[in-house]
């Protein structure tokens, strides 16, 4: 399967155990009596406020939010859990489909290594040359292959979609898992892993709440 496939599962994976620690971790009829409660309060408050009663104003306003701390309370421990869910996950998503490094200078151990002496790679068991092409000190693009890009180019390597660009230290292959055939405000339309699983998680995170009954 194509990664696009996995991350589409992954994230469909996380968001439903996302959802299910807060079916877990909280009480949904408790949360729901709480709502009541506090809708109440805040129905009072509102005549109370009409009529220039501050005393009972006040008083309602505190026991709603002496409500909606309890809320609060019941959520906590399921977003902790969730936080933490949320950051292995990323931790370990980015180091599966971010792409990789080229180290042209100096020495990364996250990166791969350029052998000096034939300019060139290796990754996937594939050996690749690569130098970089410059205007004065001004890094403007490669050459991977015998072939010129310019930073920022689309290129296919190992059956895969990556955008690339570098400087005189390394140079960065940033897949891209789908292109958007329209521009997502404030994301574009490139979409690297961490943006198609933001997406799914999104759109999923709602039905899955409300399939396992969660407040």
């Amino acid at each position: 399967m194509s990664d696009l496939i996995w991350v589409l599962i992954w994230s469909l994976l996380i968001s439903f155990a996302s959802s299910a620690i807060y079916r877990v971790l909280t009480n949904p009829e408790e949360i729901r009596r709480i709502k009541k409660e506090a809708r109440h309060y805040g129905d009072k408050m509102k005549k109370a406020q009409k009529a220039g009663d501050k005393a009972n104003m006040n008083k309602y306003l505190n026991e709603q939010l002496k409500l909606q701390g309890k809320a609060t309370k019941q959520h906590m421990k399921p977003m902790v859990v969730s936080m933490l869910l949320f950051f292995i996950a990323l931790g370990w998503l980015n180091g599966q489909y971010s792409g990789f490094c080229v180290q042209m200078t100096g020495a990364d151990p996250n990166c791969l290594a350029i052998d000096n002496a034939t300019n060139s790679f290796s990754y996937m068991d594939s050996q690749y040359a690569l130098t970089l092409e410059k205007d004065g000190d001004k890094v403007t693009g490669f050459v991977l292959n015998g072939k010129s890009h310019e930073n920022f180019d689309m290129i296919r390597l190992e059956g895969k979609t990556y955008q690339v660009a570098g400087n005189q230290e390394k140079v960065m292959f940033s897949q891209i898992l789908a292109i958007s055939p329209v521009a997502i405000p404030f994301i574009g339309s490139y979409l690297s892993w961490f943006w198609w699983y933001f997406l799914i998680v999104i759109a999923t995170s709602f039905l899955f709440r409300k399939l396992l009954g969660v407040e």
